[in-house]
């Protein structure tokens, strides 16, 4: 199956601008939908986002990838919900491990970091966003 593959790049505010900026995101899309992102400072990748599908294995993501920093996002969709499941590893050992929740308009409402060792919520650093009218955003601790 052959996959469009697109290239853009843009700041941290998501704005377009031209490749040769120093600081900028470049964004990898697969028919659409980002499945890449290259976080470059001064001309050189020093993070990357990566989206997984259901058939591809972390250790493959990993050893394709030649960057010290890697976080691997999973997605889940359930109902207008959506579930990030974040795996951050430095030099290809689990760093950080979290769960967001976004609701029907692309907001996070609740952020759970989880212990790299039992993969279980720590539940008394959950983070939870309430969006109001102003633009606002409430954050409240578990």
């Amino acid at each position: 199956m052959n996959m469009a593959i697109t290239i853009s790049y843009k700041n941290n505010k998501g704005e377009p601008i031209d490749s040769k900026e120093k600081v900028c995101n470049v964004i990898y899309k697969e028919d659409g939908n980002v499945k890449k992102i290259e976080h470059v400072a001064y001309y050189s990748v020093f993070r990357v986002t990566y989206y997984m599908s259901d058939d591809e294995s972390i250790i493959n993501i990993l050893n394709d990838i030649n960057i010290d920093y890697v976080d691997i996002i999973k997605t889940t969709v359930i109902g207008n919900y959506k579930i990030e499941e974040s795996t951050i590893y430095a030099d290809k050992e689990l760093y950080l491990m979290s769960k967001t929740l976004y609701d029907e308009f692309d907001h996070s409402i609740c952020e759970q970091p989880c212990d790299i060792i039992t993969k279980e919520a720590i539940l008394n650093n959950i983070e939870k966003f309430i969006n109001n009218d102003l633009d606002e955003i409430e954050i409240w601790f578990h």
